[in-house]
């Protein structure tokens, strides 16, 4: 017995394996590497670990589960998150860095999870608390990984360890706040109190600068090809000769919509409200009771005259006119997803200038023609009237991303080229003389008058015909093992992609796997 309990205990741990949906997963009873000493593993207790360990977690691991536990455990410590900063950090004095590694270890020992760093550059696996407070001897700053063996979930923060003097606390690195905390305004705000982990953005009497002050709203657009009423009004308007704007694969509902409402609700709380836009019935798992939904009808946005309507194009022309949608708003499709935590600063400056990011190529030139990709026409089209405007030339189209808006920049869009958004917005199905709003006018016009810059944070487009079981292999590892994911993906579909079985099957795969926690939007099930 103590002989299989030894070779339990060198081996119990996840190693990738390959599914056989062509997804790499993880599995606790695939054995490879030895589980670190700080997690429990007792001869009486290592089958009721092992148990706890293989039982999913209800809800994803976060960081205010950490929070809530350094707490708990008596913990010293500020908090600070800093926009600027690509993890939020937990501070606290020199003096009490051994409790933390210790209120740390305690915590992956709870949850089951490793506890991963990186110290002079050089990347490290705790395996016992000794090391881990040798590692950490004359560190003052390191990046830590919390990485779950219960979840696909892992926590990223940064530790900082503050040098005490007789008046003051300084600060390893730079934050926005200040790197000298006098001792006499910590005890007047509260902070460095056992027991209590405090926002050290408290010492100031007003927001700072750098904070977002203006509330920001998410917009999806969605339609559903399997509602009846919708297949009838599309059968009655579909053109005879199909093509890729009017392709069913445009069209094809796979739950995607699920999927990125459940990405924005792990990885964007900064979000104030989601509306829905849509010419079908809400599907049946949304929340309609949830005060942050709203689903708005194509009616409530647009003139009878323009009903119905299966154009994108022409649905982007409306979307400021969403009752009580805010001056700031994100527009997403149902098929972009983020894939790490996001931030206000990831779309606008606390001035309200949007980030817009485009592709760093060129391709928007010539005249418009049938034999071209609708979005293209739409983009040359947009150009063609900023170049009449500004007398600039525009190149570059939107990625395939959640991209900011400004309503008031649409409003003018609206007014002074009343005539091309009129028409777009009546058009039935995409068309050669559509102009694209939001996939390019909006982007461009906001940068050529002041109110949008050119952003460069990594986004990412998959589709079928691209190496796809590669790249969500790749991006389920990296949020497994703390990899750098982009800020959003596009799992796009067009060109009957919908009759491809082996995208469908990975596709379905990866989302499941890559969200696989319900999100506060759906109906809650016995």
């Amino acid at each position: 017995m103590k002989s299989a309990l030894k070779k339990l205990r060198k081996k119990w741990v996840v190693k990738p394996i390959k599914s056989t949906l062509g997804i790499f997963g993880y599995d606790i009873v695939s054995l490879k590497r030895k589980v670190p000493d700080y997690i429990p593993k007792d001869p009486e207790s290592v089958f009721e670990n092992r148990r706890f360990l293989l039982s999913p977690r209800e809800n994803p691991l976060c960081f205010e589960d950490f929070l809530k536990f350094l707490e708990a455990q008596n913990g010293t410590a500020i908090l600070i998150r800093d926009s600027a900063a690509k993890y939020p950090k937990i501070c606290t004095p020199s003096g009490s860095k051994k409790e933390m590694l210790e209120a740390l270890a305690a915590f992956c020992s709870h949850e089951g999870a490793f506890l991963k760093y990186r110290i002079r550059n050089r990347a490290r696996e705790c395996v016992d608390l000794a090391s881990l407070n040798a590692d950490f001897a004359s560190v003052k700053s390191a990046n830590v990984q919390i990485v779950s063996l219960r979840s696909i979930e892992q926590i990223s923060l940064q530790l900082e360890f503050w040098d005490s003097e007789e008046e003051y606390y300084t600060a390893p690195g730079q934050n926005m706040i200040a790197r000298r905390l006098w001792k006499d305004v910590a005890a007047d705000c509260g902070l460095f109190q056992p027991g209590r982990i405090v926002d050290y953005s408290t010492v100031l009497p007003h927001p700072h600068e750098m904070e977002h002050q203006f509330q920001i709203d998410l917009v999806f657009t969605w339609v559903n090809a399997e509602d009846p009423e919708w297949q009838k009004l599309y059968e009655a308007y579909a053109p005879a000769q199909k093509k890729d704007g009017s392709s069913r694969s445009r069209f094809h509902n796979r739950d995607e919509l699920k999927y990125a409402l459940r990405s924005w609700d792990l990885y964007a709380p900064f979000i104030r409200k989601v509306f829905i836009v849509s010419n079908c019935a809400p599907p049946e798992w949304l929340d309609l009771d949830n005060k942050r939904v709203v689903w708005v009808p194509h009616e409530d946005i647009f003139p009878e005259s323009a009903l119905p309507t299966f154009s994108s194009h022409a649905i982007e022309t409306r979307l400021h006119h969403i009752p009580g949608l805010s001056d700031h708003f994100i527009y997403s499709n149902d098929d972009f997803l983020l894939t790490r935590q996001a931030y206000a600063s990831d779309f606008y400056f606390p001035s309200g200038i949007a980030k817009v990011r485009l592709e760093p190529y060129g391709m928007v030139i010539g005249e418009p023609k049938s034999g071209r990709p609708d979005y293209l026409n739409g983009a040359i089209n947009a150009n063609a009237l900023l170049e009449g405007v500004f007398e600039r030339s525009t190149t570059q189209l939107v990625t395939h991303s959640p991209q900011p808006m400004l309503k008031d920049v649409l409003k003018e869009i609206e007014e002074r080229f009343e005539e091309h958004i009129t028409r777009t917005t009546h058009n039935k199905f995409r068309a050669v003389d559509d102009v694209a709003v939001t996939g390019y006018l909006h982007a461009h016009f906001a940068i050529l008058i002041g109110r949008a810059v050119y952003d460069q944070t990594p986004v990412q487009l998959i589709q079928q015909n691209h190496k796809f079981e590669e790249i969500f292999s790749r991006l389920v590892r990296n949020k497994r093992e703390g990899g750098r994911n982009p800020l959003s993906i596009c799992v796009n579909d067009g060109a009957d992609s919908h009759l491809n079985k082996s995208w469908n099957v990975s596709l379905l795969a990866f989302l499941d796997e890559f969200y696989p926690n319900k999100s506060s939007f759906e109906k809650v099930t016995t």
